[in-house]
């Protein structure tokens, strides 16, 4: 039997409002060695954003050594990672000279004169092959297509999506032979699995929905159909919610191992997929998180209500309260302050809808949030806010400032 564990999006170093989540992160890895112990497993996929950013934070490059160092004693016989989004290539790829002599098999981009190295064979000690991968790492334009001068928009993201799909195919194509090849050689069938890092998308993109108006974040649409049918299991990173494609089980999003914010509220879980002697079945393993998160959203009545049940409960909470009602700050404040005290409840986030909802409002003429830009709404809430004109500048200019630094940080994840 072979045993193959499915998860992604690790996001290593990722904070929570400015909340270090260190120790959830190596509860989490913790776990994911357990359940390699418990189920045998003979092989590990991640399929990509390892990391959070790709100048990953001292503490989180430790998990992540110290993570592969304890699989190296289990029994698991081979480990493959490819790059996310999130992820820096030349990062990943330094260290695989080292790890490869562990099997551990990185692949952090592409090389479209050289597609062998997205084909992975895995093989037995005796060297007899038993699995092979197609390893596609996160496709950036510059790696698949050049962009011409007089491209508009629309053919960019068309053009984008073509090289994706036709690289992918090629690569399919060739993991195929290269089955083939092992079938002549050893006349034995083995498992072909896809692993990629990409929005796929059930079905096929219409006139009405454009592949630029698809796009998220800064991957493009990729129907399932673009993969090759013969594939028996296709392991998917990026989306943080894990999910079946087109109703198949063996086509799946992993998704995290932990909720990355505080709108994740299913159960995260990693894919086992066993093979047997020409059958294959798939299951779901949970991760238990050892701090919940939470958010509660109403009036005060409510808030302290929620809270109240919260305590009683005595395990830890991250919490994110979303104001509504008519109390004043003050108020708010000391009785949250009190509800919360010697408990294991901590306040990560207060946001006041009721001053954004009132700034939005204040202009009849505007009726949706589209028809304003940031800056505006900014202003509109420092005015809401009663800050006097005098005060604004340094308001603005320290506004301005984070949103740079935003922008840049963005820039540099993709």
């Amino acid at each position: 039997m072979l045993k193959i564990l499915h998860t992604s999006d690790l996001h290593l170093s990722k904070n929570l409002y400015g909340k270090s989540r260190t120790d959830e992160f190596c509860q989490i890895l913790d776990q994911l060695t357990e359940i390699i112990k418990k189920e045998n497993i003979d092989v590990l996929l991640i399929a990509g954003d390892i990391f959070d950013s790709s100048m990953p934070a001292l503490d989180a490059q430790k998990l992540y050594y110290d993570f592969l160092a304890k699989l190296a004693k289990t029994k698991l016989k081979h480990t493959v990672l490819i790059a996310g989004n999130h992820d820096s290539p030349n990062f990943l790829k330094a260290a695989d000279p080292l790890l490869s002599s562990f099997n551990i098999h990185i692949v952090s981009s592409i090389d479209i004169e050289n597609i062998d190295k997205e084909i992975i064979v895995l093989k037995e000690d005796n060297g007899i092959p038993f699995l092979i991968i197609s390893a596609i790492p996160y496709l950036r334009e510059r790696d698949i297509r050049r962009i011409l001068i007089d491209e508009n928009e629309d053919e960019i993201h068309a053009e984008y999506r073509k090289a994706v799909i036709g690289h992918i195919r090629k690569v399919s194509a060739k993991a195929f032979l290269k089955q083939e090849e092992i079938l002549n050689n050893y006349h034995i069938k083995i498992p072909v699995i896809a692993m990629a890092h990409l929005f796929m998308i059930g079905d096929v993109i219409s006139d009405t929905n454009t592949a630029r108006d698809l796009f998220v974040g800064s991957l493009c649409p990729i129907e399932a159909d673009a993969f090759d049918p013969r594939y028996d299991y296709i392991a998917l990173g990026h989306l943080h919610t894990g999910h079946k494609i087109k109703q198949n089980e063996y086509i799946r999003y992993s998704g995290t191992p932990l909720p990355m914010n505080f709108g994740e509220t299913e159960t995260k879980h990693a894919c086992l997929i066993e093979f047997d002697k020409g059958d294959k079945k798939l299951s779901l393993i949970p991760f238990s998180q050892t701090k919940k998160l939470v958010r509660i959203k109403g009036d005060l009545d409510i808030i302290s209500r929620q809270l109240k049940e919260l305590k009683k409960e005595n395990i830890p909470f991250m919490v994110e309260i979303l104001l509504e009602g008519q109390e004043d700050a003050i108020t708010i404040k000391n009785r949250i302050d009190d509800l919360t005290s010697n408990s294991l409840i901590e306040i990560l986030r207060i946001k006041d809808n009721r001053c954004f909802g009132k700034a939005l409002s204040q202009d009849d003429e505007i009726k949706q949030l589209t028809d304003l830009n940031e800056d505006s709404v900014f202003l509109r809430l420092l005015e809401s806010a009663g800050i006097e004109e005098k005060d604004r500048p340094e308001y603005i200019s320290t506004y301005k400032e984070i949103r740079r630094l935003m922008i840049d940080e963005e820039a540099d994840a993709k």
